[in-house]
């Protein structure tokens, strides 16, 4: 089962960007508690600013798209993954 197992429905007055960013951070947050073995490096682009179902993704939004490479590239040369 994949995040997109079920069809992604628009709401009223919506697209599919957010219903989908949502179904694809909850099925990270399933997978993630079965299979991690160590702190992953997490970073976020959400500049549509969707609420994130968790605090960890709430904690790693970046604000730009430099921002968001550096929250990424910056630990991988400091040895944390």
């Amino acid at each position: 089962v994949n995040a997109f197992e079920q069809p992604i429905r628009a709401r009223k007055n919506s697209g599919y960007a957010e219903p989908s960013a949502l179904a694809l951070a909850t099925y990270w947050e399933q997978v993630d508690k079965a299979y991690r073995l160590q702190q992953p490096i997490v970073s976020v682009l959400n500049p549509r600013g969707y609420e994130l179902p968790s605090q960890e993704l709430t904690k790693a939004q970046q604000t730009d798209l430099n921002a968001w490479v550096n929250g990424i590239l910056l630990p991988l040369s400091e040895g944390q993954a």
